[in-house]
């Protein structure tokens, strides 16, 4: 008989990392991998309350254990860990327009956080992009299209 089990918050920070490539967060998690499971719990319980069009209750869970209390499909473990991503890519976004405001516009273009700002920005657009296209995969799950002409 299978069990199902409890879906730790760190299956989905494992498939966030494979996502991202930071070296802040890599040199994080090697310098404290209870740092690095805290900091980036931080991109989860956001992307939790964001993900609305959930078939489980995605409250149930102890965010002390970061352990949901149900067994979450791959899909929506995929689909929390690119809303993680939105989130961190958000905030690398937020910080280069932050680095912006204490500079001169002609000193912030020449600077190395500019070069790659119009990335960062694309990444976070396409990420959304593929979050919409899951979670319509998503919400047609198990949904049955067929017509019964005869009744």
């Amino acid at each position: 008989m299978y069990m199902s089990t409890a879906t730790s918050f760190y299956d989905i920070y494992a498939k966030f990392a494979m996502k991202t490539t930071d070296y802040v967060l890599d040199a994080m998690y090697i310098a404290s991998t209870p740092n690095y499971y805290n900091y980036v719990k931080g991109f989860l319980l956001p992307s939790i309350a964001k993900f609305t069009q959930y078939n489980q209750d995605l409250t149930q869970r102890d965010d002390t254990t970061q352990t949901f209390s149900i067994t979450l499909t791959d899909l929506e473990q995929e689909i929390l860990a690119s809303l993680m991503l939105v989130e961190w890519c958000s905030k690398e976004v937020h910080s280069v327009m932050e680095l912006r405001n204490h500079m001169t516009d002609t000193d912030f273009r020449l600077s190395p956080p500019y070069l790659v700002l119009r990335a960062k920005q694309d990444l976070l657009i396409t990420t959304r992009e593929a979050i919409d296209k899951l979670i319509t995969q998503y919400t047609f799950v198990g949904y049955d299209f067929t017509v019964d002409y005869e009744n």
